[in-house]
């Protein structure tokens, strides 16, 4: 088990499944302990979606994660509760060669609908076949109306409609 955070900090930090060039790759996390990283987390709603500032739960407290280009959202939403936080974002260390590495919020939302189980929707497949006519060959429509169906009962809860699109939207390209 990690020991829990006792401090305040701003670590730099690259998302792992982007491209090693990737403008988005290099990111900030910043841990948040005790009450008032309570009280900054449950504030993090209201200041962006998750697809900017990633959050989570850490023992002791939680953190807060963005992209270094997303940083100056990340302090905005941060500073209240932390005026010290550094006004710069974190460089990556110099000659450094392994990095703090981080799942971006896609692939976090990913390893989180895994390991809930299914809800089965007795309507999304009416629905899906009834949107879908006319939009794709008719070869592919049960292929995708069965992609639709296993997104909509895997993925919970569903009010993640942005992945749920973005997912649907890539198979579809691919098939």
């Amino acid at each position: 088990m990690r020991p829990a955070c006792t401090a305040w900090a701003v670590l730099y930090a690259e998302h792992q499944d982007l491209d090693l060039a990737g403008l988005l790759r290099p990111a900030a996390l910043v841990h948040l302990p005790g009450p008032a990283g309570a009280a900054c987390y449950a504030a993090l709603d209201a200041a962006a979606p998750t697809y900017v500032i990633g959050r989570g739960q850490l023992p002791g407290g939680h953190f807060a994660t963005a992209a270094l280009v997303d940083y100056p959202t990340l302090l905005a939403a941060v500073r209240p509760f932390w005026p010290a936080m550094p006004a710069t974002p974190p460089r990556r260390p110099a000659g450094r060669k392994a990095v703090r590495q981080l799942d971006t919020q896609e692939l976090a939302d990913v390893h989180n609908y895994l390991g809930q189980p299914a809800v089965p929707d007795a309507t999304i497949r009416a629905e899906a076949r009834q949107g879908l006519i006319g939009q794709l060959p008719a070869a592919t429509l049960a292929a995708a109306v069965t992609a639709c169906a296993w997104l909509v009962e895997q993925m919970q809860p569903r009010r993640n409609c942005y992945a749920l699109a973005a997912l649907l939207a890539r198979w579809l390209h691919a098939h």
